[in-house]
């Protein structure tokens, strides 16, 4: 045999290529997790896929993620790595129903030369099924052939059978925002025909030989928000990526990742996708330690699987105050008026624009939704919404039944929110992402449409009060706290309501309101009845807290005057209602421009009985053809007369709406806060000195006159 001419390599390309083959056939049970790179946008997050897994090369990072792509896709890859070979990667996903999937991908690393040649190729077939909608399983088959040649002549061959599986999972208490997930790869392979642990191959010699033990790959990925990605993957690497869409046609990522087990430095990578309607195209760089930075490119083209009917064109929802749960829930879902709209979509420069184009309704309790029939048949739909935490797991039936024609275009109302209790632990403001789901009622087995919004759930202690009714959510006289409070200072003077003939209601109303004297107004800088702007109302029990740890301070320092402030004439409003319904005596919400008043029943006097008596109208104001006591409750510190004689004087100049408690809860429910916890009664000396003061002054005198109990009955 003739001499054979070796062209010398340069010292650094022939170091790198020998460098790479030697891992990729000597050191099998590294390669096993270092595999050669594919998936350009996995790459680009530092290879920390495995609980992402959520693009067309889910196949080779973790196959559970097949069915959850519930697309046709395509993914193709070809790349110069680290300057001495060519990677090809080709995949391919086909949806079977909503819940099971099959795919199919091959690799393709070569590494060619005038001496040196090497392939390795690699096939998968995937099966992956959606057990629920939390957890997706999946497993690979896959065939492994490399070949390696010098000068023509085959150094050696094998090929084999391994298989892997995996897991993923979405923990239902946290929606979408945390992924879980686990590969176990190379479990079971064949080795002289017999199945065996890890993945087996067979040499050109006939000798077969396990190369690549069983391993575990394990990730966690938490979304904060829709436009945010975050992972971490742990095999025999650490691997960290990032991800976040600052457009929808636009991602960009970046990762690193490190070896466990050596002191090898940390690889970096970065990278990014523009996305245009079904092809996305990617692109990564990654920076070994040791071998040479490589560019890499792929493109990934998809068609959604049994396309929904119907486009999500825009959703606009409203802050959400969690104080008015039973409101939302007690609305109707059926779609009210929808609004035919012209066939253009208009663009959408500014929030004016936004504001013309898509313009909320007076009936959107919730929000409103556009949509178009992008068929020519007509179709009936419901629209579901959900929210972590804040709306059950089956979500809410914001429209149970809609219908468009064919190419149609409408808005239409969403009124309709069954919160948690969750949302009545909330002590502030929170913004939160909700998942829009429209359904072919026709054909729920068709695909589902989503789009997400975000919205604002405030504090359980907000309300916008552009209704006075919506301040009878924060009474609630079945409070445990304000009950023992009332009955608690009423059995103080058990043996005077007994004997007196003072109208019982009224007698009560005095008392009640002696016992919280020592209370001062300040004044809100917010004025939510003239503006319809956001308020903050404590509740009753929250008030009575308060002026318990007032007291106990004022018994500390006994020779100084001392008073407590609220904040605004709804919280004394709301604690004095309270006291009075759970002492069984019906109060009423009075409106004024930019202020509140309240008033109470004096046993169902009608104004006509009144006016029979002969009771001057200076004593009373009349709601509904009843007899009722206002109060101007700001005047706590001034006492119960002072307070009644004010607020009939601002009656005089006018009122803009006024409404029973009976009739408010109707509409808007109450909520019951807390109620574990017991007040303090005030002493009687304490409450009988304002008493005495009411008692004794002309205002009483002249109202003991007319209201009598004889009288009344």
């Amino acid at each position: 045999m003739g001499k054979t001419e070796i062209t010398p390599l340069p010292n650094s390309h022939l170091f790198t290529m020998m460098l790479v083959i030697f891992s990729i056939l000597f050191t099998p049970a590294i390669f096993c997790e270092e595999q050669v790179p594919v998936g350009v946008r996995a790459i680009g997050m530092g290879s920390a896929f495995v609980p992402v897994a959520d693009d067309g090369t889910a196949i080779s990072w973790n196959p559970a993620g097949v069915s959850r792509l519930k697309r046709y896709t395509i993914n193709l890859m070809y790349s110069k790595l680290f300057d001495v070979g060519a990677t090809s990667y080709i995949s391919g996903i086909v949806p079977a129903s909503e819940k099971l999937a099959i795919g199919m991908d091959w690799t393709h690393l070569g590494i060619e030369d005038e001496e040196i040649n090497f392939s390795q190729n690699e096939l998968n077939l995937s099966y992956s099924y959606q057990l629920i909608d939390y957890i997706s399983v999946g497993a690979n088959l896959k065939y492994i052939a490399n070949n390696l040649s010098y000068d023509k002549s085959s150094v050696g061959t094998y090929s084999g059978w391994g298989t892997d599986f995996g897991i993923l999972l979405t923990p239902p208490r946290f929606s979408e925002k945390f992924t879980l997930g686990f590969v176990a790869t190379n479990t079971i392979g064949l080795k002289s025909g017999k199945l065996s642990r890890g993945t087996s191959v067979k040499y050109d010699t006939g000798v077969s030989d396990t190369i690549f033990p069983p391993g575990y790959k394990v990730g966690i990925a938490y979304k904060p928000r829709r436009n945010w990605l975050f992972a971490v993957g742990v095999d025999d690497r650490i691997h960290i990526g990032a991800e976040f869409s600052p457009h929808d046609i636009l991602d960009i990522r970046a990762g690193i990742e490190k070896d466990l087990h050596t002191s090898e430095s940390t690889t970096y990578s970065l990278g990014g996708t523009i996305e245009y309607k079904w092809m996305d195209f990617n692109y990564a760089y990654i920076i070994p330690p040791t071998l040479p930075s490589t560019l890499l490119f792929s493109l990934a083209f998809s068609v959604e699987f049994q396309k929904p009917p119907v486009r999500i064109e825009r959703v606009r929802l409203k802050d959400i105050y969690p104080i008015h749960q039973y409101y939302y829930a007690n609305k109707p879902n059926y779609a009210g008026k929808e609004i035919t709209m012209e066939d253009y979509v208009p663009v959408i420069y500014s929030d004016a624009d936004l504001d013309r184009f898509y313009p909320f309704e007076s009936e959107d309790t919730i929000g409103r939704i556009w949509l178009e029939n992008i068929t020519n048949k007509t179709i009936s739909l419901k629209v579901k919404l959900y929210i972590d935490k804040y709306v059950g797991k089956r979500g809410t039936d914001v429209i149970s039944q809609l219908q468009l024609e064919p190419r149609q275009r409408v808005s239409a109302p969403l009124r309709r929110l069954v919160l948690t209790d969750e949302v009545l632990s909330l002590i502030q403001s929170q913004p939160v992402d909700a998942t829009i789901e429209v359904i072919d009622v026709t054909d729920e087995s068709r695909r589902k449409t989503k789009a997400s919004a975000t919205l604002l759930i405030h504090s359980r202690n907000n309300a916008k009060l552009d209704d006075i009714a919506k301040l009878a959510s924060f009474i609630s006289p079945e409070n445990k706290t304000v009950r023992e409070f009332a009955l608690g200072v009423l059995a103080l003077y058990k043996s005077e309501l007994e004997a007196t003939t003072l109208n019982q209601n009224l007698y009560k109303a005095m008392l009640l309101f002696n016992a919280i004297h020592g209370m001062n107004y300040a004044i809100d800088a917010n004025i939510p009845y003239s503006s319809g702007q956001k308020d903050e109302i404590k509740f009753p029990e929250e008030m009575l807290r308060e002026l318990t740890m007032f007291s106990q301070e004022t018994n500390q320092n006994s020779n100084e005057e001392q008073s407590m402030s609220f904040g605004d004439c709804d919280d004394s409003t709301a604690l004095y209602s309270a006291l009075l319904e759970a002492s069984g005596i019906h109060t009423a919400l009075i409106q004024q421009v930019g202020h509140v008043l309240m008033a109470f029943d004096v046993g169902g006097l009608t104004l006509e009985q009144a006016q029979e008596i002969g009771i001057p109208d200076r004593l009373y104001t009349s709601i509904g053809g009843y007899v009722w006591i206002p109060i101007e409750t700001t005047l706590i510190k001034e006492g119960f007369i002072n307070a009644w004689q004010t607020a009939k004087d601002e009656i005089q100049k006018g009122i803009v709406d006024s409404i029973s408690l009976q009739q408010a809860w109707e509409k808007y429910g109450s909520v019951n806060i807390g109620g574990d916890w017991s007040p303090k009664i005030p002493p009687k000396s304490q409450i009988h000195e304002g008493v005495m003061r009411d008692w004794e002054s002309e205002w009483m005198q002249d109202a003991v006159l007319y209201f009598k109990i004889p009288q009344m009955e």
